[in-house]
């Protein structure tokens, strides 16, 4: 309860969450026996007290994407695909089966465009399984709006909307246009308080770069005022898996630093995705490259990858601070503050 409200603080104030981030990954710390020494007891205990059953299962149902914002490899590569209904609903009873209370429908398309859609939420409340998304909110229009806010086992949504100005909004979220999403966004917001939702958390996510930093100040304002909001996320630029990245875009975010020590990844026990083809990974930070794969649901029971040797080996070998010889993990320099 303490951590949570630690957190929730943070992100209500934007500007002491980057500053946490700015210290954590400082040279001084970041590199320093102490905090090495810490940053490992820290992952170890994670890794004992490990129940994979209580996180959502994030599932790709399609790969496909309405827009080709700058920061997102759809801007650089077509990448398509759509998960088939077979694979799902294996998918979720299995989830079911092992215990899994809710999952997440999305990993890096727009789930609005998938043609399965509302057979995907009328099996996921016939399992009874709660269930949410990250979308970019263009084609979430007051007919979808109405038909999701009345289902129970809708929790989650995350509006991931990078601009405040219609030209800035624009430039970054290539496609789309900023009247249109805004005004769906706020119907929803509406008819979240009409409806009593008070149980639906709705995220607003705004990815920083060189051509929006200086409206998030007014973004937040604006959305951290809306009732109905549960918080408004600032969100870094990343390295995808080590690539090398020139800036074009802005700068990378704090805890994206080369030369540091590579410490345990956190997501290894935070998360589990699944691709629209059944692959499955622990990291969203490859799903530009999907090449650290720990399981294949065309083959495999998602209880076994949970279990596997696979992700077993790769949790083992990040806690025994060997992450850098690792072929993907030791060239991403995405780290964990493990201070919590």
């Amino acid at each position: 309860m303490f951590r949570e409200k630690i957190t929730k603080y943070l992100f209500d104030h934007p500007r002491y969450l980057n500053l946490v981030k700015s210290i954590v990954s400082s040279r001084l710390i970041a590199n320093s026996s102490l905090y090495k020494i810490y940053a490992l007891k820290r992952a170890r205990e994670r890794d004992q007290k490990f129940l994979p059953t209580i996180k959502p299962v994030f599932i790709e149902t399609t790969l496909n994407c309405n827009s080709r914002c700058i920061f997102c490899y759809h801007n650089k590569k077509v990448m398509t695909g759509t998960m088939d209904m077979i694979l799902f609903r294996k998918i979720i009873d299995e989830s079911k089966d092992l215990g899994i209370s809710s999952v997440i429908l999305s990993v890096y398309g727009e789930p609005t465009v998938d043609k399965f859609f509302w057979e995907r939420v009328d099996y996921l409340v016939r399992r009874e399984l709660d269930f949410g998304f990250i979308t970019n909110a263009f084609l979430f229009d007051e007919k979808m709006t109405d038909k999701l806010i009345k289902i129970k086992r809708f929790t989650y949504v995350q509006f991931s909307v990078s601009g405040f100005s219609k030209e800035v909004y624009e430039r970054v979220m290539v496609g789309l246009k900023k009247d249109i999403t805004y005004k769906n966004i706020n119907y929803f917001l509406k008819q979240k308080q009409k409806h009593k939702r008070n149980d639906l958390v709705v995220n607003m996510s705004y990815v920083l770069n060189k051509y929006n930093e200086i409206e998030f100040k007014e973004y937040f304002q604006y959305w951290s005022g809306k009732k109905g909001v549960t918080t408004v996320m600032p969100v870094e630029l990343i390295d995808r898996m080590g690539e090398n990245y020139n800036g074009e875009i802005g700068q990378l975010g704090p805890m994206q630093k080369k030369g540091n020590w590579l410490s345990p990844c956190g997501q290894l026990w935070d998360q589990i995705v699944v691709y629209y083809d059944g692959k499955v990974g622990p990291c969203c930070d490859d799903n530009d490259l999907r090449k650290l794969i720990v399981g294949d649901l065309n083959k495999e029971r998602l209880e076994d990858v949970f279990k596997g040797s696979k992700l077993r080996a790769l949790r083992q070998l990040h806690i025994n601070n060997k992450r850098c010889n690792h072929p993907v993990c030791g060239g991403c320099y995405h780290n964990t503050i493990w201070l919590r």
